[in-house]
């Protein structure tokens, strides 16, 4: 076979590199089935031969490489067998289409069906194919199953060629088929589930699992170690089965926020070592006091804080009084800073409102009136009203009012009994005047002339006068002690018994001493003397 597997691949190498020696013959067609010397390609003594197939002997029935001999080296003609497991058959060799080798005459061998005995039964090159023979198996179940590999049997099938072992009495809880009826652990229900060991604080968490003995199923979690002492946190801290103990404020009445924000609740723990409320306070709708009304409005813990700053009884005025027992006067206080500032206090001159009704030192109770004053000398004239107020009113305001007198100002002298302003355009005129005026006129809407000191009453200097010549004794009349004198007229015939007129030019004797006797006035001689002069009156 090697020899004819060298030959083929030379003759394929030829091929490539040399072209057909001109036979008439196609290479790679067969040709006779002979041996003889004598073929198409050869003469009887070989002169004529011509190669072909580049010189390479194929099976083809032509001398080839022209030697004599036609396809030697591929046993044409000789006998062949065709063996495929059980199946054989005989024939000879002959060139194939190729001419690369020969081939058996005979066809493939007809087949049967594969059985389990070793052998090809369907000559596919295979035996006992499809009956995995010599794979693992295995028989039983649980501890009775025995391993082995598939052998035939007798009946062309294969089987696993172990015998199962015998089963056990009881099933043990071991992860094992004790008992070898297909299930493990049967029996113990909770095998697997989640279990739970200690309690409270101690409790711990675990999954059900098969004891150490296999009689019984334990839980593989261990409890953990109990605290010294029971917090209030919801929690057996302990580990003695109560939750809390200890605690007894819990679940009594309790409160959280203040004023209108109070939400009543119960105590509960706070996680630790206290409880707290577990109402939950209200947000305060206002973030101070607006109101007066005995709430706690702004939630601070005050009620109607910002109220009555001043504790005077009275609201302020920024404040809505909704009869709060703070403000128990009222509301509207202007300054609730100050107690001595509020509706029902007394308004004084300060430049405050001192009882808050929007105005400032309006009626003061330290308030005083004030008068027109024309000419300036601090009396009125007779007018039924005034200005009341802390001030005067402004000097303009007066020297308007007065026609435009530049002396024009206020009083607060009441023009009333004696303070009246007789004339009020002439300062000269006014009461209580002490000075003697010798001209003057009569002033227009006064009704006594020269009545200065505004007495309705003339009063002259000179009171007293003679009735008779120079010599005679002062008449019976009023003598001015604080003038020391007594008046007469030039003549005797003058003013008999009556006052010269004020600002009338007259003779006047003045005594600088005298004697009575009764009503009579005597002046001696010694010390009168005679001057003209003017009466002067006020």
């Amino acid at each position: 076979m090697m020899n004819k597997m060298k030959r083929t691949a030379a003759f394929l190498m030829l091929l490539m590199m040399a072209g057909s020696c001109g036979d008439e013959n196609t290479p790679g067609t067969p040709g006779p089935n002979t041996n003889s010397q004598t073929n198409n390609n050869v003469a009887t003594n070989n002169v004529d031969c011509k190669p072909s197939a580049g010189g390479v002997e194929i099976c083809d029935g032509i001398d080839n490489n022209c030697d004599g001999n036609t396809d030697e080296g591929f046993n044409v003609g000789g006998e062949c067998v065709v063996e495929t497991g059980v199946c054989k058959g005989t024939g000879v060799y002959q060139c194939s289409s190729t001419g690369i080798e020969a081939v058996c005459s005979v066809a493939a061998p007809a087949v049967e069906t594969e059985i389990c005995d070793g052998i090809d039964n369907n000559c596919d090159g295979e035996i006992d194919e499809g009956f995995d023979v010599g794979t693992v198996c295995t028989v039983g179940v649980g501890e009775c199953a025995v391993e082995a590999t598939i052998q035939c049997g007798d009946d062309g099938g294969s089987a696993c060629d172990a015998i199962p072992g015998d089963p056990g009495d009881d099933e043990l809880c071991d992860g094992l088929d004790n008992n070898c009826d297909g299930e493990i652990d049967e029996g113990f229900a909770t095998l697997g589930d989640a279990c739970d060991v200690g309690v409270g604080a101690c409790l711990a968490s675990g999954t059900v699992i098969c004891a150490a003995d296999g009689s019984d199923v334990v839980c593989d979690a261990v409890a953990g170690t109990p605290s010294a002492d029971e917090l209030c946190d919801g929690i057996d801290n302990n580990c003695d089965g109560t939750i809390d103990d200890g605690w007894d404020e819990l679940g009594t009445a309790c409160t959280s926020g203040q004023g209108v924000c109070m939400v009543a609740g119960m105590r509960v723990c706070d996680g630790g070592e206290s409880t707290k409320c577990d109402a939950l306070a209200l947000v305060p709708q206002v973030a101070s006091e607006l109101i007066c009304d005995n709430l706690d409005n702004d939630c601070d813990g005050q009620v109607d804080e910002g109220c009555d700053d001043d504790g005077d009884g009275y609201c302020d005025q920024t404040f809505a009084n909704m009869g709060g027992t703070v403000c128990t006067k009222g509301s509207n206080d202007c300054n609730d800073m100050v107690a001595a500032i509020n509706p029902a206090a007394i308004e004084i001159c300060d430049n405050i409102d001192n009882n808050c009704n929007n105005a400032v030192d309006d009626q003061p109770s330290d308030g005083v009136t004030y008068y027109l004053d024309c000419d300036g000398d601090t009396f009125a004239a007779a007018t039924p009203n005034g200005v009341f107020g802390c001030a005067a009113p402004a000097t303009s305001v007066a020297m308007t009012s007065c026609n435009g007198a530049s002396t024009a100002t206020w009083t607060d002298t009441a023009p009333m009994g004696g303070n009246i302003d007789c004339v009020d355009t002439n300062a000269d005129f006014r009461p209580n005047q002490t000075a003697f005026f010798t001209t003057s006129g009569n002033p227009t809407g006064n009704v006594q002339p020269f009545d200065y000191n505004c007495s309705n009453v003339i009063e002259r200097f000179d009171s007293d006068v003679f009735t008779g010549n120079i010599n005679d004794p002062c008449p019976v009349g009023t003598y001015d002690f604080i003038n020391n004198r007594c008046s007469a007229p030039a003549t005797a015939t003058a003013w008999a018994g009556s006052l010269p007129a004020c600002g009338v030019n007259a003779i006047y004797t003045t005594c600088s001493n005298y004697t009575r006797s009764g009503s009579t006035f005597n002046c001696t001689s010694s010390t009168r003397t005679a001057a003209a002069k003017v009466q002067s009156c006020h």
